[in-house]
């Protein structure tokens, strides 16, 4: 009998191989890349410092005579929308009291603030701090609050309180409040 030697080659292996082939020289080809860049900015317009006095009031004497005392609220709104670390101020002052129609004052310096440390920051964005102060003399510009890097809508209700003098004569008397907002970069 004759020697017969079977040889037998695979399709597939040959496939592989030359993928194989395919993919090493795929990686050594270094591709060649372009790229463009383009800058994209935008601007965040900062808003205002406002300061709103929304409402004082005293309420009536009713019972004339000794140690003689009214009280009340002023409503005060700072919006600090500028987007800055900024600081700002508030201050109030008043006129002395003047009687409608006859003779008679009350001094401003026995006008005075209390209470002022319930500044609502639930309309405040994170960060900073903002006091409030409790003047007692109201003759002169006198500091309420002040903000530091504070942004956002601040509101307080401090009481007000003015002492009238004994003898002080009976009627109307009214005064101008006067709140001041100071701001700095």
């Amino acid at each position: 009998m004759e020697n017969v030697t079977v040889q037998k080659t695979s399709r597939v292996s040959r496939l592989k191989v030359g993928i194989a082939a395919v993919a090493i020289g795929a990686l050594l080809v270094v591709p060649s890349a372009s790229a463009d860049t383009e800058v994209v900015d935008f601007n965040i317009a900062g808003g205002v410092l406002s300061m709103e006095l929304r409402e004082a009031g005293l309420g009536d004497i009713e019972d004339y005579g000794l140690d003689m005392f009214t009280t009340g609220s002023v409503d005060v709104e700072v919006s600090d929308l500028r987007g800055t670390d900024g600081n700002w101020s508030v201050s109030l002052e008043a006129d002395d009291f003047e009687r409608t129609g006859g003779d008679g004052s009350i001094s401003a310096g026995d006008f005075s603030v209390s209470d002022a440390d319930t500044i609502d920051e639930s309309n405040g964005i994170d960060g900073g701090t903002v006091e409030s102060h409790d003047p007692q003399d109201l003759s002169s510009a006198s500091l309420l609050g002040t903000g530091s890097g504070a942004h956002g809508v601040y509101t307080w209700s401090p009481a007000l309180h003015l002492d009238v003098a004994d003898g002080t004569p009976a009627g109307e008397y009214t005064s101008t409040l006067t709140i001041t907002e100071t701001a700095a970069p």
